[in-house]
Formats: structure tokens, C-alpha cells, sequence
């Protein structure tokens, strides 16, 4: 079994051989941890359900506000706050990139990763969102 440390290596190499930047196992793990948090995130905002009730993660639109929103199969809807944990990770992401020369795409589908980093020169002319899947490298997988 892997540790995490291994992993936080692992993923700080190859960033750096792949993109010719230098990225501490400390930044890596960074990444690597966000796109756990955003991962999860996708799946919560997907929402799910059970035999008495459906529920999902969203966001209001005039506050920014995040909360679960509870759907019973009878009774009346509700919601209760909830801890935004996407923006914080996005924060870090974002922090660590700018320290090392990163360039990030946030992928909000839950099927995949969420966190793929890399160069503008790597993306070849292409926008971010245009070459995340090919010329960038995610953050999970292996990584997890």
C-alpha cells in the first residue's frame, strides 16, 4: 500500500518532469487533497437519496451561501446550512499554482477528477478549459 507521502511524491515528479516546474511534495499533497474535497463536492451537489428522502448540495444564488437541501417523499422540502468546502479548496489550488507557475481546471463533473494542472505552453494555444483532459494532468487517480 501506498502512503500518502509516497503518493504527494509521486505526483510532485511528475508534474515537474512533465511541466519543467519545481513543486514541493508538500504543494503536491496540497492538490491532491483538493481534489478529494472536490471531488466529493460533485457527488454531494448530484445529491442523492434512500427509501424516505432525496438530498443535495447547493448553492443560493443571492447569497453564495451553501446548503443541503432535504427533499422528503412526504412532507415539505428543507434546507439546512452547510459548510462551503469547493471554495476553500479552490483557494489552495489556486495558491499553489500561482507559487509554482500552475495553470488549473476545476472539472465539476463528478465522474471524473476535479483538479487538472499544467502549463500554458503545454495547453499548445488552446484555452484551459479546451485542453484540460489532454494537456493537462489531473490530480487523482493514481494519486488518491
Amino acid at each position: 500500500m501506498t502512503t500518502t507521502t509516497e503518493k504527494a511524491s509521486l505526483l510532485a515528479e511528475h508534474i515537474g518532469r512533465r511541466f519543467g516546474v519545481t513543486i514541493t511534495a508538500d504543494q503536491a499533497n496540497t492538490l491532491r487533497r483538493a481534489n478529494v474535497v472536490l471531488c466529493t463536492w460533485g457527488e454531494k451537489m448530484c445529491g442523492g437519496g434512500n427509501d424516505y428522502s432525496s438530498w443535495l448540495t447547493v448553492r443560493d444564488d443571492d447569497t453564495g451561501k451553501t446548503y443541503v437541501e432535504h427533499h422528503p417523499h412526504k412532507g415539505k422540502s428543507y434546507r439546512t446550512p452547510t459548510p462551503d468546502q469547493e471554495t476553500a479548496a479552490l483557494v489552495r489550488v489556486a495558491d499553489v499554482c500561482k507559487a509554482v507557475g500552475l495553470v488549473f481546471h476545476h472539472q465539476t463533473d463528478p465522474r471524473g477528477e476535479a483538479v487538472y494542472v499544467g502549463t500554458l505552453a503545454a495547453l499548445e494555444g488552446t484555452t484551459v478549459e479546451q485542453g484540460y483532459s489532454c494537456r493537462m494532468l489531473c490530480c487523482g487517480g493514481v494519486y488518491r
